[in-house]
Order: C-alpha cells, then structure tokens, then sequence
C-alpha cells in the first residue's frame, strides 16, 4: 500500500489501546500503541514533580469541591483539590476518600481570635487584617496579658486557688498584671503561692520573675508544677538562697523536701524569665533566660513522678529569721 499523507487519512472515531502511531526510535522506525502512551504518561508518573531539589515527593492536582475535602472517591497521599470557597486540601493518608488536612482560606473569619503583641495596650497604627470581618475579634496583647483574671475587680485572684498560707499576697489592685506574694520566716520547709489547673499536655507555660528577696539559705521563689492538689511538686526556681542560683527542686508536698534535679546549678539574677515544657506527665523540660531571648537547659526528658494536674507561682521559706517575698510580672500558657 503506498504512503499517504497523514491529512489525507480518515480520522479515528476515538484513541483506543490498541491504535498504533509511527515513531522513530534512534534511527528505527517503529509503531507504538495508545496503551503504552497511556502506560507512559499513567497516574504512577504524571504526578511526578519536576525533580527539583528538596522537592520529589509525589503530588497531583485532583480538581475541586465547593467547599472542604472530598468526601467520596479514592485518592493517594500528596492528592490536593483547590475549593471553590478559597482553601487548600491535601491528602496525608491513602484512601476512599483519604485524610485530609486543610491549609486555611475559606472566606473572611468571623469568629477567630486575632492578637497583636505591643508594648502596650494601646496602638497608635492602624491594623488592617485582609478579608477580617468586622465582627471577628481583635485583642492587643501588652504588657497585661497574663494568665491572671485581669477583669474581675472585686476579686482579682479569681481562677487561682492558694498553695499554703502566705503571709501576703495578691494581684496589683490597679492594673491586676502582677502578682505579689510574701512568706515569713519559717523554721522548715513551707511552700506558698497560687496554682490553676494546667493544660492537657503537651503544654508550655512561661513566666517572668520580676524581684525576689531570698536574703537567707535556703529561701527561693519560681515556677511549679504539681500534683492536682499539690502534693507533689516540681519547682522551678528562678532564685533560690542568698547567692541567688536557679535550680530545680522536687517536693513530697510543700513542706517536704525530696530531690535537687538538673545537675549544676546556673547562678542568675533577677528578673528572669523561666520556662518548664511538658510534653508528657513522664517527659518535661526546664529552662531558663535573664532576656527571655536566649535560653538556658536545665534538665530535660525528666519524670516528675507524679501526673501533672496543676501549675503555679510560689516562694519558699525555709530560714527560722529572714522571709522572702517577690513579684511575679506574668504568667503564660501555650
């Protein structure tokens, strides 16, 4: 049969697997089939990325939905639709349909709680947040945000139960955003301060020792966590006896000695910034910072031996003439 243009064939009436195309491969002329193009340019490969650097996981665009994951069909891991609504899913597990995770969008948030970190509470910028609707909320945090009741004026203490019976204490009548407390001379051990409930763990929770007076051996003032009526507690000390060394004490209950924990201890001055990371009752981190930039390991994957139930602020007496007294600036939890 003699060759004919390729215009001048009839047209197929659809590229069935078995269709054979003319190629040339290295000099050879040769036939290839619509199914080993198909085999070729499959869904195996076609999601392929273009092998760039750090960058050769396999992804591919599936199509869309009006809004949210695909709730039918089948999909592989690195799947991503694109909502008609704005946002962006991604498969992270195999399946029908498949886990998915969303990457935001979604229109303008009405509900969420936007936070600006200022010096202070008042800004004189305007803060223009795109797509914010006007009844979303808007909280500037400053030098107030804490994790004190700063809103309940006839009780400022409110949310904190008291550990012990200190001598003093309370929140700064006026702007409510420290806390004050004082422990006389006591011949043992005596622990006071405040505790709250902490969070599920994982959690963080950082605070900021302003002053501290522990003018005798033996006296400290910190961070804890405990037992959920402590009990049991494991103290962050922020300053602790007269040459003023931040080390991690543990207690039976607050007027009982058990361990020093973290070996050496790091000698800094107040105010100091400490840090305990929880990421189990079995598993915590202790840190602390004279900036609350750079910060310094104390002990770390360390058992309290105990299930966390609670957190607090508290100074320690342990000396039969001299008290101590200090003030915390904040406390926050993440």
């Amino acid at each position: 049969m003699a060759d004919s243009k390729i215009s001048a064939l009839a047209a197929a009436a659809s590229a069935a697997d078995a269709n054979e195309l003319a190629i040339n491969e290295a000099g050879t002329s040769k036939k290839l089939t619509v199914a080993q193009i198909k085999t070729l340019i499959s869904a195996a490969t076609l999601g392929l990325p273009l092998a760039l650097t750090g960058a050769t996981a396999a992804t591919r665009y599936v199509g869309a939905t009006a809004s949210g994951a695909p709730a039918s069909g089948t999909f592989a891991v690195g799947d991503f639709v694109i909502t008609q609504d704005g946002s962006i899913y991604v498969c992270t597990v195999a399946g029908t349909p498949g886990t998915w995770a969303g990457s935001g969008g979604g229109g303008a948030p009405t509900s969420a709680q936007y936070v600006v970190a200022a010096a202070d509470a008042t800004l004189s910028a305007e803060i223009v947040i795109p797509g914010l609707a006007a009844s979303a909320d808007i909280r500037v945090a400053g030098a107030n945000d804490d994790e004190f009741d700063t809103t309940d004026t006839s009780d400022p203490m409110t949310g904190w139960t008291t550990l012990g019976a200190p001598t003093a204490h309370d929140m700064n009548s006026t702007a409510k955003s420290h806390y004050y407390v004082k422990q006389a001379a006591t011949a043992g051990t005596s622990w006071t301060g405040i505790y709250k409930a902490n969070p599920s763990t994982p959690f963080t929770v950082i605070a900021k020792l302003a002053d501290a007076s522990p003018n005798a051996n033996y006296n400290g003032a910190g961070l804890f966590i405990g037992e959920s009526t402590p009990g049991k507690m494991s103290v962050l000390e922020g300053v602790a006896i007269a040459d003023r060394r931040a080390r991690i004490e543990n207690f039976t209950n607050p007027t009982t000695y058990a361990s020093t924990t973290g070996g050496t201890p790091v000698y800094i001055n107040v105010p100091v910034y400490l840090k305990i990371i929880a990421t189990s009752s079995t598993s915590v981190a202790y840190y602390i910072s004279k900036g609350g930039h750079v910060w310094t390991l104390l002990a770390t994957a360390y058992n309290p031996g105990f299930t966390i139930g609670s957190v607090g602020l508290c100074v320690k007496s342990e000396h039969a003439t001299v008290g101590i007294e200090a003030t915390f600036d904040w406390i926050r939890f993440t």
